[in-house]
């Protein structure tokens, strides 16, 4: 069936059935969509070890005590 025919087709159904047709579509893709995403989650926890992470602010933290430490030795 090619695809123009079949949303012709989809257009000539009443409304209240077209409503439907996109409900039961909306939520099936969802259902989808959901399931394969919270299959990807579980397989990524399960083979991922749980690090220590490090903070995105703890390098410039380290560089700034470097460099005070370095202008403090430069001042003395």
């Amino acid at each position: 069936m090619d695809i123009f025919a079949f949303i012709e087709k989809l257009q000539k159904k009443p409304e209240p059935t077209r409503r439907k047709i996109l409900l039961v579509t909306v939520i099936s893709t969802m259902i989808i969509i959901i399931s394969v995403w919270l299959t990807a989650a579980r397989l990524d926890f399960q083979n991922k070890e749980i690090k220590n992470t490090v903070e995105p602010f703890d390098f410039i933290k380290e560089d700034i005590r470097d460099f005070y430490g370095i202008f403090k030795n430069f001042i003395k």
